[in-house]
């Protein structure tokens, strides 16, 4: 059996796509019995690998700093033959690749990853699977997540991975419209088996084995008050300096922040507005060429942020396992609340006051007087 048909998923970001890439590689035995390859030899998520084809020489900085690398035409060649390879030994006719970042990516990069798909795998038909979400929605869950990974967020790069029209026309050049499988990510949480199941029927998996899909969940939205925190603290010491994660931060340090409880994370309703004004022509271009309609807005209040006794017991759990920089801008974030705190804001006092005092019983900290 020829393997000849490959699905490739390019996300948007903030579609699931992290719980379908992950739900995909601990699935793989399930799917190769069903005619589906998704790799062994190549890691859960493809953005490296794909990423590293689709470029011969460095035409552009990799968007994320964690994930850059500089890939000489030894890894490029050894990335190919380990597929070919897994494909060689495979009876499956198809073969799912995912990597959701590719399509913010230059036509010339998609072009040559094309290349690579027809002449070097021998792969002749090629199908894009792309899943929209709602503007609102996105900027809220995109600009969360940014935070939660220690990255600055900003309206530039949230109304950059909102612009479809220039995204998706761009697939449609060079594999052709007839390829290209686009459904909403609102739609898919419809789906009697959920956003997973949705995905799995776009390419055509036996409707009858679905429910054998154990389903992995990834990225885990965290409340405004971690992220409030967070941003306090790479304001105060960025993660990334000159292009490098900064000499006293490290990968992962404000994980244990994610455990706060409090509302859910929202921008500036005055930044959502902002930005779909400058993506309407997106929307109504999307509406128009695929049936997706995001015209009726609904802009989101952002919530004040509130402390909660579940915070002080929360804290306290969390402290000691931090590493001493990051415990230190708790304490200092936490002082800088209490004193901007309304006068009349008994109950928040109190709350800031307890955090504090836990804070300082259990390391000795100098937080300010309390």
């Amino acid at each position: 059996m020829k393997l000849n048909n490959l699905f490739l998923y390019v996300g948007i970001q903030k579609t699931a796509s992290s719980s379908i890439q992950e739900t995909l590689f601990q699935n793989r035995d399930l799917l190769g019995e069903n005619n589906f390859l998704y790799p062994k030899n190549w890691t859960k998520w493809h953005v490296s690998e794909i990423g590293a084809l689709m470029y011969k020489e460095k035409e552009e900085e990799r968007r994320n700093i964690l994930h850059r690398a500089n890939f000489t035409q030894l890894d490029r060649d050894n990335i190919i033959n380990r597929l070919k390879e897994e494909i060689k030994v495979s009876n499956c006719e198809n073969l799912i690749l995912s990597a959701e970042s590719i399509i913010l990516y230059s036509s010339n990069g998609l072009k040559e990853l094309k290349r690579i798909i027809n002449e070097e795998l021998s792969i002749n038909k090629i199908k894009i699977v792309i899943s929209t979400r709602n503007p609102i929605d996105f900027m809220n869950s995109f600009s969360q997540q940014l935070i939660k990974s220690s990255f600055k967020s900003s309206i530039e790069k949230l109304e950059e991975r909102l612009h479809y029209k220039t995204q998706i026309i761009k697939f449609e050049e060079i594999f052709g419209k007839e390829n290209i499988i686009l459904y909403s990510f609102e739609e898919a949480k419809k789906n009697k088996n959920g956003i997973m199941g949705q995905f799995l029927e776009k390419i055509n998996f036996p409707k009858d084995k679905i429910k054998e899909i154990k389903v992995y969940k990834q990225n885990e939205g965290i409340s405004d008050i971690s992220c409030d925190l967070i941003e306090y603290i790479n304001q105060k010491e960025p993660f990334i300096v000159n292009n490098e994660i900064s000499k006293n931060r490290k990968i992962g340090d404000t994980r244990l922040l994610h455990t706060l409880s409090g509302n859910k994370y929202v921008i500036e309703e005055s930044e959502q507005k902002q930005i779909c004004k400058e993506i309407i022509d997106d929307i109504l271009w999307l509406k128009s060429n695929y049936n997706i309609d995001y015209t009726d807005m609904k802009y989101i209040q952002k919530p004040i942020i509130k402390f909660t006794n579940s915070n002080i017991s929360e804290i306290e759990k969390i402290y000691l396992k931090l590493n001493k920089n990051i415990q230190n801008y708790i304490g200092k974030y936490f002082f800088d609340k209490l004193k901007k705190t309304k006068i009349y804001d008994i109950k928040s006092q109190i709350i800031l006051r307890k955090i504090l005092k836990t804070i300082k019983n259990q390391k000795g900290v100098d937080v300010g007087t309390i």
